[in-house]
Parts: structure tokens; C-alpha cells; sequence
């Protein structure tokens, strides 16, 4: 079942969006990020698929990498107290260095 949506979106705005969203490329980019960062992603994530949240952190300089197994496409909804612990733990490791880093590089699946 669809539910239908009070404000309807005109057909060449939709078009719009999908064709941002896949011809945007910011990839060479991602070596220019210096402030710490955490990549999280959903296991079973069909559309965000760990592969390729690895490979964005792999292209941020000393990014943690983190798979919830469990999760799908939003699991901060789906396992909220995995995705904030794993969120509280990466900031206090950050507040914990003086923030000048990220944390040390790591990729763990949590089951």
C-alpha cells in the first residue's frame, strides 16, 4: 500500500532529483575532509550497500568504517541504541584526542 501524498511533486522536479542524484559526483572531493569522521552503514542496506559506504571512507582520510549487520537503509530508526552508542563512543574517542583527529581507522560489523 502507497500512501498518498497531500503535496504532489510535478513529474520534472522528480526527474530533477533523480538526475542530481545520480549524475553528482563528489568523490575527488572526499580526500579533502579533515575534521573526523564516521561512516556508518546498514548490513542490509540495499541501496547504500556497505561496499560502497567502505568505499567512501576509505577515500576520507582516517575515517572509522562501521557495519550495524542488523540494520538496513536507516538504521538509525531500525537499532537506534547500536547506531548511538557507536555514535557517542566516536565522539568521545574524538573529545578524548583534543579533537585534532579522528579516531584511529577501524571497520567492525556488529552483529
Amino acid at each position: 500500500m502507497v500512501a498518498a501524498l497531500p503535496h504532489k511533486q510535478a513529474p520534472q522536479d522528480v526527474h530533477a532529483f533523480l538526475a542530481a542524484l545520480v549524475e553528482h559526483d563528489m568523490t575527488d572531493r572526499l580526500g579533502e575532509i579533515v575534521a573526523p569522521t564516521l561512516v556508518l552503514a546498514g548490513g542490509r542496506d540495499m541501496t547504500s550497500r556497505p561496499e560502497l559506504c567502505r568505499a567512501v571512507a576509505d577515500l576520507i582520510p582516517n575515517a572509522r568504517f562501521e557495519v550495524l549487520d542488523e540494520g538496513a537503509h536507516q538504521p538509525f530508526q531500525e537499532l537506534p541504541d547500536d547506531w548511538n552508542r557507536l555514535v557517542d563512543t566516536f565522539w568521545r574517542e574524538v573529545d578524548a584526542s583534543g579533537g585534532a583527529e579522528a579516531p584511529a581507522r577501524s571497520a567492525r560489523v556488529l552483529g
